[in-house]
């Protein structure tokens, strides 16, 4: 079997990431590690890029943002024996990397002599009985989905746009705000927790970072069997940005407009069909044909092997 795969996904930061392709394997051949190259055409394609080379290499480097990662994950869980994953953020927000991986070619030929593979948890999002997705990092609901999807939307629509997205993420707020699309009925329940009332954002974690460094889960573990999940009560406008610098610097749990609690299994519940994001991917929303009201979130203790690279 082969030894290291690298896995690069050109269409990560909204295609920005092709630009830094030729320097990225500059860096690596001036390393002199050895490498095997992979550039993926598309979504469809990194799938099957990933089934192709777990089955041939003994690790494989995912360099991309948040939803390569998310993908290539939910690829490798199908597989009945999944390679080592190391992870290079490549993307617009890289929380994933921020946590279990690095960020840029020359931190990932420094350190990676010196990696060690480490067995983390996955959550999986439940349906009927049914896994309907695994993520590695983050699920939320309220203004996690609504901002993303506005995001998209108007850096599709007007592509200069994708290199202010701090700016339409704003946008997104207030225009979710002024639509009444926040705050959203949701009930959750938990080991340690049962909660109904009006939420503008929920998050259950698995990793420590969301929305390009934000320190949502300051004591979250990797490995512990455990998904934290943050409740952001019914807040306006200038309460949300308090409570956004707060979540900034990991200081939010202290707050009582914020629920937070620990545990393995999760149950989300909606009078209306809940919207999710988890990792990127945006499920169930007006253009899936699933009407979703009720969802189960579980944790697969160490389910995959990931190649930490320290500090």
């Amino acid at each position: 079997m082969k030894k290291i795969a690298i896995l690069f996904n050109p269409g990560a930061a909204r295609g920005r990431a092709a630009a830094k392709k030729d320097s990225f394997q500059a860096t690596l051949r001036a390393r002199g590690l050895g490498w095997d190259f992979f550039e993926s055409k598309s979504e469809a394609h990194l799938g099957q890029l990933t089934r192709e080379l777990a089955e041939e290499y003994k690790v494989i480097v995912c360099v991309g943002g948040d939803t390569t990662v998310h993908l290539v994950v939910n690829e490798l869980m199908q597989l009945p024996r999944r390679p080592l994953l190391g992870i290079v953020g490549l993307g617009s927000s890289n929380d994933i990397a921020r946590h279990l991986g690095v960020r840029g070619a020359e931190r990932l030929a420094r350190v990676f002599p010196s990696a060690s593979p480490r067995e983390v948890d996955v959550g999986c999002i439940v349906v009927g009985g049914e896994v309907k997705r695994y993520f590695l990092g983050q699920l939320s609901l309220g203004l996690g989905v609504l901002v993303n999807r506005f995001v998209d939307e108007q850096s599709r629509k007007y592509p200069f746009l994708a290199r202010a997205t701090p700016l339409v993420g704003f946008w997104g707020i207030v225009a979710a705000y002024r639509q009444k699309k926040v705050p959203f009925s949701l009930q959750v329940e938990g080991p340690n927790l049962s909660f109904s009332g009006a939420s503008v954002l929920t998050v259950v974690s698995n990793t420590r970072y969301w929305a390009s460094g934000c320190l949502i889960n300051p004591g979250g573990r990797i490995d512990d069997g455990r998904l934290e999940v943050s409740i952001f009560h019914e807040v306006g406008l200038p309460g949300l940005a308090r409570l956004y610098r707060l979540i900034r610097r990991g200081k939010h749990l202290q707050s009582q407009k914020v629920t937070y609690a620990s545990g393995d299994v999760w149950r989300i519940s909606s009078p209306s069909p809940l919207r999710i994001q988890v990792d990127g991917e945006v499920l169930f929303d007006a253009f899936s044909k699933e009407e979703v009201k009720e969802l189960e979130i579980r944790v697969l203790r160490r389910a995959l092997l990931v190649l930490m690279f320290g500090d």
